[in-house]
């Protein structure tokens, strides 16, 4: 978890069974911190000891406006036509009047 920059987002016991000390077995991880908002541990299902965890994750809706700024695919450019033909031009004669 701490590898990975992990945040733990449950902290409370999430397993309860009698006998046995309540410990934390359920967990809620997100890259963000105050990600997850109002988590609450209400009653198991059936026969089960896990609690039930629901939570609300926080999102931004971000809008989005068209723009006329030229946007270019690099990703469908030929670049191994572009390296032949670089590669065929004799760049010592075509900067041959350069100083530096």
């Amino acid at each position: 978890m701490h590898d990975l920059l992990l945040v733990q987002n449950i902290t409370e016991n999430t397993r309860f069974r009698s006998g046995s000390v309540p410990s934390e077995l359920d967990y809620v991880f997100t890259n963000e911190e105050n990600l997850i908002d109002q988590v609450s541990y209400e009653e198991p299902l059936g026969k089960s000891d896990h609690i039930v965890l629901t939570w609300n994750i926080i999102t931004e809706f971000e809008e989005r406006f068209f723009s006329n700024e030229n946007k270019y695919n690099y990703w469908k450019g030929n670049y191994s036509r572009i390296r032949d033909e670089l590669a065929e031009i004799n760049w010592k004669e075509e900067f041959s009047w350069s100083t530096v």
